[in-house]
């Protein structure tokens, strides 16, 4: 018999997902390994986000001040790398909300976009030599 198949092991599994345990604190109680874990909670629908925690994106970009200073960054032509920096998040944070607002990269990191500035606007233009 699989471990994921054990009555016991589901009971306790059920009780730590109601703690809002991680999959990693889950592994160590029941004594078993972060797959079984993950497979417990495909069983069980629990997939994706644990019970009552939200993404850090999302909870970051809740004030409605992080939106703004964000988006006036970009607008700026700053990169998501410059951008991480001056706001002091991860460059993926960042990154990752910029994509679900549909806007595409001012340029740096090598895809989505063009780097926003006078030289690189002259070149598009076919104005620089």
């Amino acid at each position: 018999m699989r471990l994921a198949d054990d009555p016991i092991i589901q009971r306790q599994f059920l009780e730590l997902i109601k703690q809002n345990k991680s999959n990693m604190a889950m592994a160590k109680i029941l004594g078993v390994s972060r797959p079984v874990v993950t497979e417990l909670r495909q069983m069980f629908g629990y997939t994706g986000v644990i019970l009552g925690r939200v993404p850090a994106g999302a909870r970051i970009f809740d004030k409605a001040a992080n939106r703004k200073r964000f988006l006036r960054l970009y607008y700026t032509g700053l990169t998501d790398n410059e951008i991480a920096a001056r706001m002091h998040y991860a460059i993926s944070t960042i990154g990752n909300y910029r994509r679900s607002l549909g806007l595409i990269g001012n340029g740096g990191s090598g895809y989505g976009g063009w780097r926003v500035n006078n030289t690189t606007r002259a070149q598009y233009r076919g104005k620089a030599g």
